[in-house]
């Protein structure tokens, strides 16, 4: 699925359940601001205490939102992506 259906089918969601309003404006938020976030991007890249393998190590590889209850994500995206987490891990030489 190309990201372009994934953000479509994000909206689609949105609209169904009422907060299409809240991701658009987060859109335009983001649009808007996009130079101070780069600034701010590169200030915080700069002062990182901890590099990636000290980060993989704390990370947790599923998305729980209380607010989303989905079977796809409990039973299909959650898995995959915890197959993905360490397959990049391995990538990267951190597994």
């Amino acid at each position: 699925m190309k990201k372009s259906q994934q953000k479509i089918g994000v909206l689609a969601i949105s609209i169904k359940e009422g907060w299409f309003y809240e991701k658009i404006s987060s859109y335009k938020y983001l649009f808007k601001n996009l130079t101070l976030i780069r600034i701010k991007r590169n200030i915080i890249q700069k002062n990182r205490k901890i590099d990636d393998k000290e980060l993989l190590k704390i990370m947790h590889p599923v998305i729980d939102f209380e607010e989303i209850n989905n079977p796809i994500l409990t039973h299909i995206v959650n898995p995959l992506l915890s197959i993905y987490f360490k397959w990049i891990k391995r990538i990267l030489g951190y597994g």
